[in-house]
């Protein structure tokens, strides 16, 4: 087996050199047993500048590293395939609860503006078939002292205080004086 390789960390290439034992050692042919003992793989440089990674050097390719490696038992490949494959699902599993929480939380809030925005029309559509020339005030979050309180015809909320004025601008201090 030949696994062409370009540009690989020396991690890479050694697990692509797993890659190249598990594929030959794992899947034994019909009605033949897998070859026991070690395996060895070679990295090797073509005359292209390709580096190959294989168990059957080839005569015209320089080799730059080898390894030795025990050939795998299939029946524990398969038991191991197994146990990451139940851990996958568990974490699909997990990514898929979390999901579907996000999803009915923003279900959850849609619904909450929803009910908002129609509490909204309802009170204006009251407001206005209500409308008995009396005038509706409509302060914003911070200021909800007045909010949706309805006054009579020409009657206004109570206006802030102005400041205190200094004794000698007043009106009658300036009456006085003349």
């Amino acid at each position: 087996m030949q696994l062409h390789v370009r540009h690989l960390s020396p991690l890479a290439l050694a697990f692509a050199a797993l890659l190249c034992c598990g594929a030959a050692g794992a899947v034994p042919a019909a009605g033949a047993s897998a070859p026991s003992g070690p395996m060895q793989v070679y990295q090797q440089r073509g005359a292209d500048g390709r580096i190959v990674l294989t168990d059957r050097p080839s005569p015209t390719a320089v080799t730059e590293r080898s390894w030795q490696l025990e050939r795998e038992d299939p029946q524990d490949a398969q038991r191991r395939a197994l146990e990451v494959r139940r851990e996958a699902d568990a974490v699909s599993e997990r990514v898929q609860r979390r999901i579907d929480a996000q999803q009915r939380s923003v279900e959850n809030d849609l619904e909450r503006m929803r009910l908002a925005q129609r509490d909204r029309e309802f009170l204006l559509a009251r407001a206005d078939s209500d409308d008995d020339g009396g005038s509706v005030i409509v302060v914003p979050a911070p200021n909800r002292r007045f909010a949706g309180h309805r006054f009579p015809p020409g009657h206004r909320p109570p206006m802030r205080k102005p400041p205190a004025r200094s004794s000698q601008f007043s009106r009658s201090t300036l009456l006085e004086s003349r």
